[in-house]
């Protein structure tokens, strides 16, 4: 059993890139939703669609479709042959299971489908031909399949059946792992994010219970609108999109996520701390950093610098890979400092590769 697991669900969550011929500065676009404002977690926050796993996510009948489609054993243990770190995520839970790294892209493809209504699936000649990007799925009932598979989600694979398709796993490119700190009590999320690039972008069919709305739009495009405070972005989903504002090229970045996910994934798990006019998020390799980091429980001090301000702990404490969080919750703003090589071969989320905003 994966350790830790009763503190938080599992989930996984896409970047989905879409090519945008008419966008600027880049020539893609990214799909975002923004939650229910009755949402229990993270109310009114502009994030990437996808979902809690469900235990249909690990079935063995997945293998068998694969096997159908002409897709060998081989090619899909490639998925899980990563050379670096791997967190508990990726865990087995049973022997019994498809490895985590298929499971987890199944499950955020199916809840994908069933948020936005764009399944990311190919067929048996799409995935003979390897492409760094992947492909949707149309000409379908989607209205009628997202009910029926939001109602039960074991419906997901029958879906793929009829329509002779299987979701693109090989399309999905593992990007990052978070962990919602432990300030947030029983709600937490351990999540996998997974980058796909597609060739177009296809429509949009939200779920309206789930999604108030849905967009395309450039990473700089959301970052400035949470700068100007229309936007609420969640610090990780900033993270994540600061991460690519500065790589234009729809291939080229799908090229590089393709090559790198055979790094792993280091666990971003922030530590927090309330300061005189913010709160710190702190990350691995900061200088505040614990050696020994505890995932169920708060036991560090988190008030020990409230009477500091964002700058005098950079100065304190000069190694940075940490976000200062300012403004109340609702329109929190985010500022990125990184001062640190990367982990894992990532792109770095401030612009010219170790440089801080000092």
């Amino acid at each position: 059993m994966r350790p830790h697991v009763k503190f938080w669900r599992e989930s996984a969550s896409l970047l989905i890139l879409g090519r945008s011929p008419k966008a600027q500065p880049c020539n893609y676009e990214v799909l975002v939703l923004k939650r229910s404002s009755t949402a229990s977690f993270m109310p009114n926050g502009i994030v990437f669609p996808g979902g809690a796993l469900e235990e249909s996510d690990s079935s063995l009948e997945w293998l068998t479709l694969y096997r159908d489609m002409g897709i060998s054993d081989s090619r899909i243990a490639q998925l899980s042959q990563i050379e670096g770190p791997r967190s508990f995520i990726f865990q087995r839970e049973r022997p019994t299971d498809v490895a985590r790294e298929i499971a987890l892209r199944i499950g955020a493809i199916r809840e994908t489908f069933e948020e936005v209504g764009v399944l990311i699936a190919k067929t048996a000649q799409q995935f003979a031909k390897e492409s760094p990007l992947a492909s949707s799925v149309t000409g379908f009932d989607v209205k009628e399949w997202q009910k029926i598979v939001h109602g039960d989600h074991r419906e997901f694979i029958r879906l793929c059946r009829e329509l002779n398709v299987a979701p693109d796993i090989f399309g999905a490119y593992e990007t990052a792992n978070w962990l919602t700190p432990s300030t947030f009590g029983k709600k937490r999320f351990n999540t996998a994010f997974f980058l796909i690039a597609l060739s177009d972008k296809p429509q949009i069919l939200a779920e309206e219970n789930e999604v108030q709305s849905s967009r395309w739009e450039t990473p700089e495009s959301i970052i400035q609108h949470c700068r100007r405070n229309e936007y609420f972005l969640p610090p990780p989903q900033h993270y994540e999109l600061s991460k690519i504002r500065y790589k234009t090229d729809i291939e080229e970045l799908s090229n590089f996520a393709r090559d790198r996910q055979k790094h792993g994934l280091t666990l971003l798990f922030p530590y927090q701390f309330y300061l005189a006019d913010g709160v710190l998020d702190v990350y691995p390799g900061d200088s505040l950093y614990p050696k020994e980091v505890n995932y169920t429980e708060i036991h560090h001090d988190m008030y020990q610098y409230q009477d500091k301000s964002c700058e005098e702990m950079r100065k304190l404490f000069p190694k940075h890979h940490r976000n200062e969080l300012l403004g109340n919750h609702a329109r929190v703003q985010c500022n990125l400092l990184m001062n640190i090589p990367t982990s894992n071969r990532q792109l770095c989320p401030i612009r010219g590769d170790i440089m801080s905003k000092l």
